[in-house]
């Protein structure tokens, strides 16, 4: 209205934000989360395809900031390079013509749940049909290009919300799930060194509310996962120096702080579900782990658990 245009260009970006965070309004709820999204990324501008296409790109060179293909890499370093043959392949995928009339099980997603429990009754004989929403992104179809990969590969466009606005739910919407768009960090709940001695014990919660699970099958779970997906701790070079300088800046922190609880808080590299790097698939810590792995070096559902259904 006429108020916004007599205020001056900070007065009006101050309204702009005020009411971008504020509104009830469902759609500037959602320009504002894609917004957000944009600024999350690392460039607000793609030129072309390929990251050659961007060599010249004014945004990253405003910035700059050099695209994972263009770096240079020192000794010992691991090549940004594609680690084939580890990807669920577009024939795994039923065309309608394919799909049977009748299945002894079928499982709706293709996520972390779906996936391992398709894996496990196939494992004992069962014919398991996996129904799966979203697209096939094969490691090699996926790219740097951000703003493309999100809409592609998250609910949404990645802009799904709780009913109150209030909490954006990145979750995936693709064959493997969102283990294709997480950034492949794996922590465990009440895991030793890792959880906090204060933290509230998961498993007597849960006992508390009726629904008791036995912790030693809960810890054997896990062990099985983590050794399908070849996790390892993450080496210190994929923090690019970054993690080494937050564990720096927690520990002085922790030092000055007259909180106990800080100073019996864990501070540790954690573990990552790429690699192994024995079989030289070791993360290539490009940076871009929230829109997929294009280098095929992440162990998602689709690079595991559903190759183990199909097998079956």
């Amino acid at each position: 209205g006429p108020f916004f245009l007599m205020a001056g260009p900070e007065g009006r970006a101050r309204r702009i934000e005020n009411r971008l965070q504020r509104t009830q309004n469902d759609m500037l709820q959602d320009l504002a989360r894609i917004r957000s999204i944009i600024y999350a990324g690392y460039y607000g501008h793609w030129e072309g395809v390929s990251e050659d296409d961007n060599r010249k790109n004014p945004v990253l060179q405003q910035i700059g900031y050099t695209l994972p293909a263009h770096r240079t890499r020192g000794p010992g370093e691991t090549p940004v390079t594609y680690f084939p043959g580890r990807d669920l392949k577009h024939s795994d995928i039923l065309a309608p013509d394919q799909i049977p009339e009748a299945a002894d099980v079928i499982v709706i997603g293709s996520g972390a749940g779906g996936a391992v429990a398709a894996a496990t009754l196939a494992g004992h004989g069962h014919e398991v049909l996996i129904v799966e929403a979203g697209p096939h992104y094969p490691s090699g179809r996926i790219t740097h290009e951000e703003r493309r990969m999100t809409a592609r590969l998250f609910i949404d466009g990645g802009i799904q919300t709780s009913r109150d606005n209030d909490i954006v739910v990145f979750q995936g919407r693709c064959v493997g799930g969102s283990t294709v768009i997480n950034n492949g960090i794996c922590l465990r709940v009440k895991q030793d060194k890792l959880t906090h001695p204060h933290a509230e014990d998961v498993f007597a919660s849960w006992a508390a509310l009726g629904a008791p699970v036995d912790e030693a099958r809960f810890i054997q779970s896990y062990e099985k996962v983590e050794e399908r997906l070849g996790i390892e701790p993450a080496i210190e070079q994929s923090g690019r120096h970054n993690g080494s300088h937050l564990l720096r800046g927690w520990a002085d922190h922790a030092a000055s702080s007259g909180d106990q609880k800080d100073h019996q808080s864990p501070a540790t590299w954690f573990s990552k579900n790429y690699g192994p790097r024995a079989d030289g698939a070791a993360c290539a810590y490009c940076g871009y782990c929230n829109t997929g792995c294009p280098h095929g070096r992440k162990h998602g559902m689709a690079q595991s658990y559903l190759l183990d259904a199909r097998e079956h």
